[in-house]
């Protein structure tokens, strides 16, 4: 949890610049704040469905 709070945002956001990840309110703040990257948020929602068992299709 973080400080404070009784609850975590299901949110990732992983930063390009720094190659990392933060979680919570924290990857809220680097969206708002226009940093470089990609963010996800209700990731609990996509578990289970059929489209988590497929493979990535990558293509070069």
């Amino acid at each position: 949890m973080e400080d404070g709070k009784t609850t975590l945002p299901a949110s990732v956001f992983f930063d390009t610049h720094h190659a990392n990840a933060v979680y919570g309110s924290a990857a809220n703040a680097a969206l708002i704040d226009g940093r470089e990257g990609r963010f996800m948020r209700a990731l609990k929602s996509v578990f289970g469905i059929p489209l988590m068992h497929k493979r990535p299709m990558i293509s070069y």
